[in-house]
């Protein structure tokens, strides 16, 4: 008896150390009076994509359906880690700065990994605490290109954010049921199994990915198990609030019904473009989303506004049916202002040849994803970028890769 209340007492010192890290992230989502008065910084997006049963982070899904998780019982949700090597081959370049593809070519590997925890609080509150780590670095250090071909690299952050373990996501979730009906949910990342209302109020606070709930897509979402091209994680044009490594701090709430979902979301904009500060309060600078999901009849059937690009098909018709075979084409495009910077010499921080021949940046990509037992997946990939970094100078370029995906 005096073991069973240890390990009771145990995991309720562990629960309650996990709070805690949580409530790190809330007093950034209060607004001061103080600064009440200042102009405040506007980011409105509009989607509407699938699914609208409940956001798992890119790549995941449920793996198994149980019975309802125990409370105070904090969890190992799911563990990954994948290891991308590219090399990029010579390239044709009258011109080049220290943004450009490298004319010689590459050859570079990263390596990702995490370990993803959570525990339910009460009957429909739970907990997360998620950790990654980053290893390696992109081919031409992840510049050149407007579509990066290792999307996973934005875990690495800036330079100077070291290469160690550190706190992706910390936040709390609750669902407030609407009615009788509920669903099964199974263990996944992000997700503590057992049951939720199939209709309901969805509330988040702390530290996410704003990916996490908006911008999702069944066949392009993860570098780490579908398509490696960043432009097709996400839409491209759509440049959500995130520090370096793709998270921030805000408020998700969403409205949940069978067929379809409507989630707004606020969230901390970086004080500078592609930097790890954030700025706060929220009523200085913020990032606003709406998105809108409908999903009529059929589970397969899904109306979105946006369009996205490519096809995967599943291994089934050969016999492999855990297999996926991708394919997809993307097109880059500048604005007039951007194109007269660069062409005027200017630079980002991923592009700028020190000259501008403008054109579009055209991106193909294959790939063949390999089920190789219950969790490892390995996945040759292949991409022709036409106008690399939209310079029609230089180019085209050409990157083979192998990617191997460990899942639990």
């Amino acid at each position: 008896m005096q073991k069973n209340n240890n390990q009771v007492l145990m995991s309720r010192v562990s629960v309650l150390a996990l709070v805690a890290v949580l409530m790190g992230a809330l007093p950034v989502i209060r607004a001061t009076q103080a600064h009440a008065n200042e102009q405040p910084v506007h980011e409105f997006a509009i989607v509407m994509v699938d699914p609208p049963t409940p956001a798992l982070p890119a790549g995941q899904s449920p793996q198994k359906l149980g019975e309802e998780t125990p409370l105070w019982r904090p969890q190992l949700l799911g563990a990954q880690s994948t290891i991308i090597g590219q090399h990029l081959f010579p390239l044709h370049s009258p011109y080049s700065s220290n943004l450009s593809l490298r004319t010689d070519g590459d050859t570079q590997t990263t390596k990702t990994f995490g370990a993803y925890f959570g525990v339910a609080l009460a009957k429909n509150l739970q907990a997360y605490l998620d950790f990654e780590m980053f290893k390696g670095a992109a081919i031409n250090n992840a510049t050149g290109l407007g579509g990066l071909t290792n999307g996973d690299v934005v875990r690495e952050g800036a330079n100077d954010l070291g290469k160690g373990p550190y706190v992706a996501r910390k936040y709390l979730r609750y669902a407030l049921p609407l009615g009788d009906d509920r669903q099964e949910v199974g263990r996944a990342q992000d997700q503590v199994s057992g049951t939720e209302a199939s209709s309901r109020l969805e509330f988040k606070i702390g530290t996410m990915a704003v990916v996490d709930d908006f911008d999702r897509n069944r066949y392009a979402n993860s570098p780490r198990t579908q398509f490696q091209n960043w432009s097709l994680m996400n839409n491209a044009a759509w440049d959500f609030d995130a520090d370096t490594r793709g998270f921030t701090n805000g408020v998700m709430v969403g409205y949940i019904q069978p067929y379809w979902a409507l989630r707004f979301g606020v969230y901390q904009m970086p004080s500078e473009a592609n930097g790890q500060d954030l700025d706060a309060p929220l009523s200085k600078a913020r990032g606003e989303n709406l998105e809108l999901t409908l999903q009529p009849g059929s589970h397969e059937t899904v109306v979105r506004l946006l369009t996205y690009r490519g096809a995967q098909v599943a291994g089934n018709h050969w016999g492999r049916a855990a297999d996926r075979l991708g394919v997809a084409f993307v097109v880059n495009g500048l604005s007039a202002d951007h194109r007269d910077y660069l062409a005027a010499g200017g630079q980002g921080f991923l592009i700028g040849d020190g000259a501008l021949n403008y054109g579009t940046e055209r991106i193909l990509e294959a790939y063949y994803r390999m089920q190789l037992g219950k969790y490892v997946r390995l996945s040759p990939d292949v991409q022709y970028i036409q106008n690399p970094g939209y310079n029609r100078d230089r180019g085209p370029a050409g990157v083979v890769g192998l990617r191997l995906h460990f899942e639990y």
